[in-house]
């Protein structure tokens, strides 16, 4: 297990590599990271810009060579589109690298938790801090085309279907699907930075305490089905008063199937 002193001079070195780099504009740091990393189990997550005369196809594959001379487990890259990337790193002692590579020009904002931490020409501060302003003069920083009444409505009727075919497999698949809404709506009640959120345990205790009670004790139709209130009673309680999500009376009312 690494440790944060070990952490921090794989981040020193790593920025170190890129200030030599000429195809690199500059670096953003995501996440806890930004103010400190939550604990000693918290990734490196960063965004690299690359430079507008070359491609960032090209600075992908220079940084996957640097990963790959570490003592490494893994190096598996992602593709999003044409020009944007993304190395996940994972080595040896457990330290794990989230490094997207972007155009400096799509360089954008999602979440409240960035700093600059190298910027070669001013023009990364520049770009994320005109990303911020939009991200910060939405109304809803966080816009989720759904309606989540119509959702939970659907997937409950999708679980108790699959219960009476004796789908448990299925079953416990929408059941999950449920609680991941139920999540999604609270993250998002209490103003929580709701783009990849991990930090469910920091919720209010007793939604925490409710979300852990509503899970299956057995595998067998009373016991799913008895999950399924509990997580559909959570539910309900987190839509109310919601700030961003419009309730759908009608099908709050057809949840009892």
């Amino acid at each position: 297990m690494y440790s944060a002193e070990t952490r921090d001079a794989h981040l020193t070195q790593f920025i170190q590599e890129l200030q030599n780099n000429v195809n690199v504009e500059g670096v953003v740091q995501l996440g806890s990271g930004v103010n400190g990393y939550q604990d000693i189990y918290s990734d490196i997550d960063l965004m690299v810009a690359s430079s507008s005369h070359v491609s960032s196809t090209d600075v992908k594959e220079e940084l996957a060579t640097y990963f790959s001379t570490l003592d490494h487990i893994i190096v598996k890259e992602k593709k999003f589109s044409s020009d944007m990337f993304l190395l996940i790193v994972i080595l040896k002692n457990g330290l794990e690298f989230n490094v997207s590579i972007v155009p400096l020009e799509k360089l954008t904002v999602r979440s409240p938790l960035w700093r600059v931490i190298l910027d070669k020409d001013d023009r990364v501060l520049a770009k994320m801090t005109k990303e911020d302003e939009l991200f910060q003069n939405q109304e809803t920083p966080y816009r989720f085309h759904i309606d989540p009444s119509f959702e939970f409505f659907y997937l409950s009727h999708a679980l108790e279907k699959e219960l009476k075919r004796n789908n448990f497999i299925y079953a416990l698949n929408m059941l999950e699907e449920l609680r991941s809404l139920t999540l999604l709506v609270q993250t998002l009640k209490e103003e929580k930075k709701a783009h990849q959120f991990k930090a469910y345990h920091t919720l209010q205790p007793l939604f925490v305490q409710s979300y852990l009670d509503a899970f299956p004790h057995t595998i067998d139709t009373t016991s799913i089905r008895a999950s399924r209130e509990k997580i559909q009673m959570l539910f309900l309680q987190s839509m109310q008063d919601h700030p961003q999500f419009l309730k759908n009376e009608t099908l709050l009312c057809s949840f009892t199937l």
